[in-house]
């Protein structure tokens, strides 16, 4: 790894926000997704605190402008990829993400 890269300017965001566990409205397996790994995304500690518990569709817009990607490649891709699905952020889609997380790994970055 780069020697400059310090692991604590990072932090991991919930797209859909740890808050709505409270959601009375929500089932225990739609509250058990907010930590699956496909609504997680890696982005500075000072974006993570900025976007804090905004909504989806607010936090697409804000990494969609850039300002909150801070020039990581796969922030970019991750919008460009799921913006669509951001006004129905729901388990499904939460699922597919992480399976195409898990595809991803599968064949390019471990080569299988």
């Amino acid at each position: 790894p780069d020697p400059t890269f310090l692991k604590n300017n990072y932090n991991v965001e919930h797209i859909l926000a740890q808050k709505n566990k409270q959601d009375s409205l929500m089932s225990q397996e739609e509250k058990d997704k907010i930590d699956n790994i496909g609504n997680l995304l890696v982005i500075s500690r000072h974006s993570n605190s900025w976007l804090g518990s905004k909504s989806v569709q607010e936090k697409f817009a804000l990494l969609e402008e850039g300002i909150y990607s801070d020039g990581l490649t796969y922030v970019t891709e991750f919008v460009k990829r799921y913006k669509d699905n951001s006004t129905n952020r729901n388990s499904e889609v939460i699922d597919q993400r992480a399976k195409d997380m898990a595809i991803e790994a599968y064949e390019n970055v471990w080569n299988f």
